[in-house]
């Protein structure tokens, strides 16, 4: 009578492992699918990033420009210009004057942001003279 139940253990052995390769399996499966979607997530997120500094960028660019136009208008200007108007609501440049003949001119994209993204050296003189010679030429922008 034991002959007769041996062969019935042994199937009952194999139905255990196929049970525990497909679980196996199905842990491998999910694994791979859960880095799958981290990794995609991680691609949105620096396509993200990627995509807020260029836009840091141009703002920070229409500030400068809006500024020297300020300049051209009042060259004794000092203070903030806001860009009320863009993606960056709390984006500004900030004009100080050190000396009569130079504007500094620091661009902020953030409120409370302490280092500035984009730092300007404009000479006034060049502003001033430009249009009216007949060799017109960019006011000199010393970028850092």
């Amino acid at each position: 009578m034991s002959n007769r139940l041996q062969p019935f253990k042994r199937a009952r052995r194999r139905m255990g492992s196929a049970l525990l390769l497909c679980t196996l399996a199905a842990a491998v499966l999910s694994m791979s699918a859960i880095a799958i979607l981290r990794s995609s997530k991680l691609a949105i997120a620096r396509v993200d990033a990627r995509r807020t500094a260029i836009q840091g960028r141009h703002i920070a660019d229409g500030l400068v420009q809006q500024a020297i136009a300020q300049l051209k208008s009042d060259a004794d200007f000092e203070g903030e210009i806001f860009a009320t108007d863009s993606a960056m609501p709390t984006a500004r440049v900030v004009v100080k004057q050190p000396g009569k003949k130079e504007a500094m001119l620091s661009v902020f994209l953030y409120e409370r942001s302490a280092v500035a993204a984009k730092e300007v050296s404009i000479d006034i003189d060049e502003l001033k003279t430009k249009g009216k010679s007949k060799d017109p030429k960019e006011p000199k922008a010393k970028s850092k």
